[in-house]
């Protein structure tokens, strides 16, 4: 729903004035999420996420 959302507001309008096909990608940081609008409209959305993330100190050691 989130991919959706971001690519009506970004890419919807830019979408209907060129006549393109535009693929909307939106990483953040624990996920990437893409939409392909086409003609106006979301016709795909897709949303890959990441497991937690390691954090390490300044001596390379494992902090959570």
């Amino acid at each position: 729903m989130e991919s959706m959302l971001a690519a009506y507001g970004s890419a919807r309008r830019r979408c209907r004035t060129r006549r393109k096909r535009i693929l909307n990608l939106d990483i953040g940081g624990g996920t990437t999420k893409l939409a392909i609008v086409s003609k106006g409209d979301v016709v795909a959305t897709a949303a890959r996420y990441r497991g937690p993330v390691q954090v390490v100190d300044d001596t390379a050691r494992i902090v959570r």
